[in-house]
């Protein structure tokens, strides 16, 4: 709205409109129509307008300053009432360090070394390979070699093998299938050793598949614990009966392997089949099944391959999830 200017009155003073209105449409009474202000010309009187621009700037000023806090107060108000919870004092004794456990093995550079290299004392390693050996013949013109395991996994007997009173021998030994091939049809009889020690003993399953065998005997010395990793590069060596009554051992690298086989680059022998591939941290993780031999020479090619301790799952173990080491469960 416009609002008419100042005009004078009878006594020739400056007045507003007695029409004029404020802002909330009251009248302005005539008396409040001067203002007196120190210094100021015109009797020291100065037109309403101006007084009440000044106040209505004021008025102005402390609005927008109100208009522009409100926000901020808002804003405070907020904050102060989330629903964060308070942060927590821990001190020294309370306070928990980074974890430090190891990530999944597998990936590059997580391997143990220790894998990779011999063992520190590699006769420590071969002494404690050779105390769990066994040589098992089957009938009176083949032996191989076996080995006592040590897991808290049971075996699984076959239905033909159960005696009538369900026990077994104390240990649990495990060998290759073709080494008791012959047995398992009952065309022959097995006789294990240890030493020149003829030592009970009993077959428990078997599997072609994967050329493997379990065997129960009466052997009271500590078996080796089993290891599932084998990576590529893994120091590996074995030890069996391929000469008379003296355990054999042999070394060599883990140079390929798949799902369940593991190839070594070591000089094995007729004899060794059935016995434990062993790591530099004296733990089996295959066992020996095949020494490729040359066609015409019949001579070793150098290199070893070997079932994954893997297997033994498949029927011839009970393992939960698929996991055979199972010591000290």
């Amino acid at each position: 709205m416009k609002h008419s200017g100042p005009t004078k009155d009878s006594d020739g003073q400056l007045a507003s409109a007695a029409s004029r209105t404020c802002r909330r449409g009251t009248s302005i009474p005539r008396e409040s129509t001067r203002t007196l202000v120190p210094g100021t010309t015109n009797g020291g009187v100065v037109p309403v307008s101006f007084a009440r621009r000044d106040a209505v700037l004021v008025v102005v000023s402390v609005v927008l300053a109100v208009l522009l806090a409100a926000p901020a107060a808002v804003w405070w108000t907020n904050s102060s009432s989330s629903a964060s919870p308070p942060l927590a004092v821990v001190d020294e004794a309370q306070a928990v360090e980074p974890s430090e456990e190891p990530a999944e093995p597998g990936a590059a550079g997580l391997w143990d070394p220790a894998l990779f290299a011999p063992p520190a004392n590699l006769e420590e390693t071969i002494e404690q390979t050779e105390d769990a050996l066994v040589e098992v013949w089957c009938g009176d013109d083949y032996s191989g070699t076996g080995w006592v395991i040590d897991t808290d996994r049971e075996p699984v007997t076959r239905a033909s093998q159960q005696t009538e009173d369900g026990k077994l021998f104390d240990a649990v030994v495990v060998t290759a299938w073709h080494v008791v091939e012959d047995c398992t049809s009952g065309d022959e009889w097995m006789v294990v050793y240890q030493g020149s020690r003829r030592i009970p003993a009993m077959l428990v399953n078997w599997q072609k598949k994967h050329d493997l065998a379990v065997l129960s005997a009466q052997i009271t010395r500590p078996g080796l614990t089993v290891d599932i990793e084998t990576p590529l590069g893994t120091w590996t060596m074995t030890s069996g009966y391929p000469l008379d009554d003296n355990p054999t051992p042999v070394f060599g690298p883990v140079i390929a392997k798949d799902e369940l086989q593991i190839y070594t680059q070591m000089p094995g022998r007729p004899g060794h089949s059935g016995s434990p591939l062993v790591n530099s941290l004296g733990k089996a993780i295959g066992i020996v099944t095949s020494l490729p031999l040359d066609e015409e020479s019949k001579e070793p090619y150098g290199w070893t391959i070997s079932t994954s301790v893997v297997a033994l799952c498949e029927k011839l173990f009970e393992c939960p999830a698929g996991d055979i080491e199972g010591v000290g469960e």
